[in-house]
């Protein structure tokens, strides 16, 4: 994802982060995340091409929103370009120039990894490694925190491509061995799924988003069976 490539700000992005990360949030836990957990996001673009903040960008909705206050937001990109435009109009924060995956690893060896929530919104399909790279984040939260919600936002079509819905993601996370030790160690439940038309200028697409639990008690999630 270069500079500039999708609009960050676009109401159906601001849609999809209100049905899938704010709302299930509130609905689950509380109206608010609690004060020493944290919000871990592939960010994106959080700033305008002037290095300014970027109204209506995923930090701006979730502080405005009051979910989180701004020193929760822990952005990872890889971007280096990108992330040195976030550092530009948001210094002082968490930001990290790197793999979301590794970027949380690394904060856990350092006794800095309390998240209360985890958004993942890839720029990948399914089946084009995203549902492994989502099997590996989800075996990590399971082994290292507890009471999370997890976001995972795939691309369900882009170009010629053909479509891939929820039952065809979930059936593809039931096949590798780390998801399905996910749900059966760290009482995960799958709470919702969300589908929505991307934002991208170069090609039109659409985005779907897995939304899952991990609660120390028992949650009456949606069903969730593997073959």
């Amino acid at each position: 994802m270069k500079l500039g490539d999708k609009d960050w700000s676009c109401p159906k992005k601001q849609k999809a982060r209100q049905e899938t990360i704010i709302s299930p949030y509130r609905e689950t836990f509380d109206l608010s995340l609690p004060a020493d957990r944290q919000y871990w996001t592939l960010c994106g673009q959080c700033s305008t091409d002037d290095r300014k903040p970027l109204v209506g960008c995923e930090l701006w909705q979730m502080t405005d929103s009051d979910l989180i206050v701004a020193s929760q937001f822990y952005g990872v990109e890889i971007n280096p370009e990108i992330h040195a435009f976030n550092v530009a109009a948001f210094p002082g924060m968490n930001w990290y120039n790197d793999d979301f995956y590794h970027a949380m690893v690394s904060a856990q060896a350092k006794g800095q990894f309390n998240p209360g929530i985890v958004n993942c919104d890839l720029p990948r399909m399914p089946n084009g490694g995203g549902a492994a790279y989502v099997a590996k984040i989800m075996a990590f939260l399971t082994d290292c925190t507890k009471d999370v919600m997890f976001v995972s936002n795939f691309i369900l079509k882009i170009r010629n491509h053909p479509v891939q819905d929820g039952e065809a993601i979930v059936s593809l996370l039931g096949g590798l061995p780390q998801f399905r030790r996910a749900m059966e160690e760290g009482n995960w439940s799958l709470v919702k799924t969300y589908s929505y038309e991307g934002t991208e200028k170069s090609a039109r697409s659409w985005m779907g988003s897995l939304v899952f639990i991990k609660k120390d008690i028992n949650y009456a999630g949606l069903s969730c069976r593997f073959h």
